[in-house]
Order: structure tokens, then C-alpha cells, then sequence
């Protein structure tokens, strides 16, 4: 998850920060992103990507507490 979604990480000055993962900044910019092997993936992965895939298309990340509305070129390819 910390892969796709993002983590707390220490800052220059030791302070924790939020970073961003790849899925949430191509969410956010608008790029295509391919997720290989999902089936192969956790539960917990599958259950987060849930509400992007289906109708609501968005991303919940808890850690922000924040619903993410992906930008209009976003794709997600899945194999």
C-alpha cells in the first residue's frame, strides 16, 4: 500500500511528512499507471483500489483522511 498510496517519512529535519505514492500522483497529474499481476495483489490493496475502479471513481486515503478525485486524463490499466 505504502507503494500506491503513500507513507509518513522523515523530512530533512526529521519532522514526519506525507509522500505521496505513484498512484496518488498519477491520480493527481493525470497519467496512466499499469498495475501488473493484480490479482496477485493483497486483499487490502484490492479493497482500497475498489472505489476508484467502480463508479465513484475516487481514492480514499485514510492517512489525510482525504477523498482524491482523479484528474480527467487518468488511467489505470490492470493486468
Amino acid at each position: 500500500m505504502e507503494e500506491y498510496i503513500g507513507t509518513y517519512m522523515p523530512d530533512d529535519r526529521g519532522k514526519l511528512v506525507f509522500r505521496e505514492g505513484v498512484l496518488v500522483e498519477a491520480i493527481r497529474q493525470g497519467h496512466w499507471i499499469i498495475l501488473d499481476e493484480l490479482n496477485l495483489a493483497r486483499s487490502e490493496i484490492l479493497e482500497s483500489l475498489n472505489r476508484l475502479l467502480d463508479d465513484n471513481r475516487e481514492l480514499f486515503i485514510p492517512e489525510l483522511q482525504q477523498h482524491l478525485i482523479p484528474h480527467k486524463n487518468f488511467r489505470i490499466f490492470a493486468t
